[in-house]
């Protein structure tokens, strides 16, 4: 599904803070990429979304969507990818969200921005995501502002709008960091039937090892800007060959002696 090469980004003319990056996802695949802050995941994750800052831009390798680089696409080609092929989760949905306006405007914006939808098609549609998304009474969310959602509401909104138009790759930057244990859980677990049921593949970012680990095929460890370690999750975990890696397993927390990881 996606293929990423060498990829190297720096920001303006300063050393590179991504170098050597590889990556492998197919259809059904849970990718996750684990580091410390500033070790380049994000960076990586808004690469493959065409979303770099202004001052950003990819200075080696490729990227490569169902076999065409994205590297070369013009605004009109960026549109058709973003949405229908590829979505993101952001880290909290509710920053992402303009709070003067309610929810159903926007989802029905994003909608009619991607497919010929009529205003009324666009909201029912937007209702049946939310429901996708098990949010009670989908009617009265579209015509709630964001501030009147809790938090686990507005990131379910935000899954909701990601996974509208059926995208093949789900990009999820840190989805569960700004939610309470109880709420992460219930997310952790939408997500995965979410993309069981549509056959999508996923990359994700996220410093918690123990959800990385939870949820994903391979896992991919960053350091610096560099891969210290990939392979197969319960190999990662079980057998890490990094001192890094091994030093990320020693931070997660333990529970009567057992560490759940």
């Amino acid at each position: 599904m996606i293929e990423v090469s060498n990829l190297k980004i720096q920001y303006a003319n300063r050393r590179p803070v991504v170098e050597d990056f590889n990556l492998s996802v197919k259809a059904g695949q849970i990718v996750s990429i684990v580091g410390e802050s500033g070790s380049g995941k994000s960076t990586v994750l808004r690469a493959l979304l065409g979303a770099l800052p202004e001052n950003g831009k990819v200075t080696a390798g490729d990227i490569r969507f169902e076999g065409e680089s994205i590297l070369g696409y013009s605004k009109k080609e960026w549109q058709q990818y973003r949405g229908k092929k590829t979505a993101m989760i952001f880290q909290d949905s509710g920053a992402m969200l303009n709070p003067i306006r309610k929810i159903g405007s926007q989802i029905v914006e994003y909608l009619r921005l991607h497919e010929k939808l009529s205003k009324d098609e666009a909201w029912e549609k937007g209702k049946e995501a939310l429901s996708m998304v098990r949010l009670p009474d989908s009617d009265n969310t579209m015509k709630a502002y964001p501030f009147e959602l809790s938090g686990g509401m507005r990131q379910r909104v935000g899954i909701a709008m990601a996974m509208a138009l059926n995208p093949g790759l789900l990009l999820a930057d840190e989805p569960t960091a700004a939610l309470d244990v109880t709420t992460q859980a219930q997310i952790v677990r939408l997500m995965l039937e979410l993309m069981e049921k549509q056959d999508a593949g996923i990359v994700m970012v996220t410093h918690n090892l123990g959800v990385a680990a939870y949820m994903s095929d391979y896992i991919l460890v960053m350091q610096n800007g560099k891969i210290v370690e990939s392979g197969k999750a319960m190999e990662i975990v079980q057998n890490p060959q990094s001192d890094y890696t091994r030093t990320l397993i020693e931070t997660v927390p333990r529970l009567g002696g057992k560490r759940y990881v």
